[in-house]
């Protein structure tokens, strides 16, 4: 849930290294981590209430001074004062990604996301999704390739949350390692996947803007990209077989 920024040229500036400190990392909003975690904590605390209060306070207080440090409004004034373009690289996790997009996704709002196939939607991240949506906020994906995984749990989105979810497929099947995500016009993200440093959750590497024209670009990318794609359908996604289905196993074997 930590990323770290990638010590390049223009990172060595006095002002720099002022404005961010020294170990140059990024965090995630740690209030989003508490609500999206702390419901693991019922079978610990089912008969001890006051931890759990007593943790919404200390987290609150953690919110207060990420927000002061690293909400994107502060990104953008740090970054104004150190470069002009308000970019800065970094390194960092699938979860601290999704975890930004649901702390500053509000109603109204569009996330739009860019990715490789469905691995994104996995157990471990659904839970993001559905938070973003609740707060009244759309999602746009796109996906490079038509990955039959998790489908099924897509359609289901779709489903519940009607018009607020929109996905569709690239023209053709796209084998590169680039991802996108923009929320709005508070930040981009533009990144590749890199070699997993752990066995739970591979490593990227990319660069985060906050600068209003750059997100306009981005955006304009994956709009120029979204109008080429190809819509899914409810009736595609319920025509999906499961992995393990094989019409041959169903037919009674010839007989010579």
């Amino acid at each position: 849930m930590i990323a770290q920024i990638l010590p390049l040229i223009d990172y060595e500036k006095p002002l720099f290294k002022k404005a961010f400190g020294r170990e140059l990392l990024l965090p995630a909003d740690p209030k989003a981590i508490w609500e999206t975690y702390k419901n693991r904590l019922d079978n610990v605390y089912m008969c001890m209430p006051e931890p759990a209060s007593g943790l919404d306070a200390y987290f609150n207080n953690l919110l207060r001074v990420y927000n002061e440090n690293f909400s994107p409004e502060k990104m953008y004034e740090k970054l104004g004062q150190c470069m002009e373009e308000r970019s800065i690289s970094a390194n960092f996790s699938a979860p601290w990604v999704l975890c930004s997009l649901l702390s500053n996704a509000k109603e109204g709002s569009t996330v739009s996301m860019m990715l490789r196939g469905t691995r994104a939607f996995d157990v471990v991240h659904k839970g993001y999704y559905e938070k973003i949506l609740e707060k009244g906020a759309n999602i746009d994906l796109l996906l490079g390739r038509k990955d039959q995984r998790q489908l099924n749990y897509i359609g289901y989105l779709k489903e519940t949350y009607d018009k607020s979810v929109r996905v569709r497929y690239t023209p053709e099947e796209n084998r590169e390692s680039s991802r996108i995500a923009v929320l709005d016009d508070l930040f981009a993200l533009d990144s590749r996947k890199m070699l997993p440093q752990t066995r739970r959750e591979p490593s990227y590497i990319g660069t985060l803007y906050y600068d209003k024209d750059c997100i306009a670009d981005i955006r304009n990318n994956f709009e120029d990209m979204w109008a080429m794609s190809h819509e899914i359908s409810m009736r595609e996604i319920n025509e999906i077989k499961p992995s393990w289905w094989n019409p041959l196993k169903s037919r009674r074997p010839l007989r010579w």
